[in-house]
């Protein structure tokens, strides 16, 4: 019914459109020092932070959480997973192909962007060091390892 014609799957939450502190954000600070060890010879280190703050989340309201089914996998035998693998991993959910009316929820999407506070308190943190070395040769030229 809607072959050829404008339909719209995706709204935005007029609360994240305007204003101010409604965008998402990242600060980035860092802090170094350096240090001659010898002649020729340095040290620095570097410390960096980076957050990130107002997230937004998609939800599909044309569905709820009632019209998904939990479903388990197992891991394939391999000694580079936890305790050698084959174990099942829970908590993951599929989409039922019809709802509890018979009606198909297959390719149903009617998507609302709006702040991902509204769902919890969602961060991101990174915390890094640098630590290089700094070596001049005598006759010119320098290495630098990390």
């Amino acid at each position: 019914m809607n072959f050829g014609q404008p339909h719209v799957t995706t709204v935005y939450d007029p609360n994240i459109l305007n204003g101010w502190e409604k965008r998402p954000y990242d600060w980035v600070s860092s802090l170094g020092i350096e240090q001659q060890l010898t002649q020729g010879v340095g040290l620095s280190a570097t410390y960096y932070r980076t957050w990130y703050g107002n997230f937004f989340v998609t939800q599909n309201l044309a569905t709820n959480p009632s019209e998904y089914s939990p479903y388990c996998i197992t891991t394939p035998v391999d000694p580079r997973l936890p305790g050698g693998g084959n174990q099942q991993i829970c908590g993951l959910y599929d989409l039922n192909p019809t709802g509890p009316d018979g009606q198909s929820l297959v390719g149903q999407v009617n998507n609302f962007v709006t702040s991902s506070s509204k769902f919890g308190n969602q961060y991101e943190v990174y915390n890094g060091v640098d630590l290089s070395i700094r070596a001049r040769f005598v006759h010119g030229g320098w290495c630098r390892g990390v």
